[in-house]
């Protein structure tokens, strides 16, 4: 899924603020599908870096975002169990 109604639900819920606007300080976790680095996302929108934290594929498509091209952080994290699992190393994953 391109992921656009879940945004527009996200850019509701949050009335369209940026992370200026934050009474609370917010960090996102996203990662650069093309690099593999690890971002932080703490300017901009917060709709926009919602949403590509939640990006997982299968589920989402990766946002493009700041000319990177990003997806859940907890790709990096769970990579590992991911790959065992479909390799048939694994019958169960846990997250």
């Amino acid at each position: 899924m391109r992921g656009d109604r879940i945004e527009a639900l996200v850019r509701t819920l949050t009335r369209g603020l940026t992370f200026a606007e934050l009474k609370v300080p917010l960090y996102v976790v996203a990662v650069d599908v093309e690099s593999g680095e690890l971002v932080v996302l703490d300017r901009g929108g917060v709709a926009d870096a919602v949403r590509a934290s939640i990006a997982m594929p299968g589920l989402f498509v990766p946002k493009r975002l700041g000319g990177r091209l990003l997806v859940d952080g907890a790709v990096l994290a769970s990579l590992p169990r991911l790959l065992a699992l479909f390799a048939g190393k694994a019958h169960r994953l846990f997250l």
